[in-house]
């Protein structure tokens, strides 16, 4: 039988209309104990995403980022 993958209680997004770019929230999740689930995606300009696979669901770039710009979701 196969192992079946743990569900996440919350999903995280970062609202580029909000994101200033200063990269809190990738550095939580990179140094911090976090999952290194947040890349920089470029698109003409530079962008900060986070990988919806990658990431633990941990909210350390939730509570880290300064002006509110990553939504969390309640997963049903």
């Amino acid at each position: 039988m196969a192992e079946e993958k743990k569900k996440k209680k919350f999903s995280f997004k970062i609202l580029q209309d909000l994101c200033m770019d200063c990269a809190t929230c990738w550095h939580e999740c990179q140094y911090e104990g976090g999952s290194g689930a947040i890349g920089v995606v470029y698109n003409g300009v530079s962008s900060f995403e986070i990988d919806d696979g990658t990431c633990i669901a941990c909210g350390r770039c939730f509570r880290a980022c300064p002006v509110n710009a990553i939504e969390r979701t309640k997963n049903a």
